[in-house]
């Protein structure tokens, strides 16, 4: 048990730096997709209207969520594996402690995970987008706000709004 808790704080540990890592581009990416402009020309607007902070609109949730993706995904794909196991009986390459799984089942079962993180990553992305094109400031040529303020309210606002 203890080898799940060093595996999710590894892969929570490494979700993060990812994140802290990616995001100013992924920033970039979104606002280019939704503002238009080149990814240079966005670059520059966002710093000079905005700041290096600008760059890092919207990470806080996907920070904070990263670790509960992880273990619903792994979760998931770990059930998945054993439920496959079980029900085919160990047939077709199936997994024992001296053979690992066959590519059919490890691809089903990281499909699982992946669906079943979809849950809670799809609010999460929904929210860091909404945040990620805030555009407080002249030089935009489009102009986004919200009245809520962080990512919760965001997700409060956007429940309000649309629901479900």
């Amino acid at each position: 048990m203890t080898s799940v808790w060093h595996e999710l704080a590894a892969g929570s540990v490494g979700g993060m730096a990812g994140i802290l890592v990616g995001h100013p581009a992924d920033t970039i990416k979104v606002r280019q997709q939704t503002l238009g402009g080149s990814p240079l020309a966005t670059l520059r607007t966002t710093l000079k209207h905005e700041g290096t902070r600008g760059l890092y609109k919207g990470m806080a949730f996907p920070l904070v969520t990263n670790g509960l993706l992880n273990a619903i995904y792994f979760g998931a794909y770990s059930g998945a594996l054993r439920g496959l196991d079980w029900a085919l009986g160990g047939l077709a390459g199936g997994g024992s402690a001296d053979r690992p799984p066959d590519t059919g089942r490890l691809f089903v079962a990281g499909c699982v995970g992946g669906v079943a993180q979809l849950v809670v990553a799809t609010p999460v992305d929904l929210v860091k987008i909404q945040l990620q094109t805030r555009t407080e400031g002249a030089g935009w040529r489009a102009h986004y706000t919200t009245a809520a303020r962080g990512p919760l309210g965001c997700l409060a606002e956007l429940y309000r709004r649309r629901g479900v």
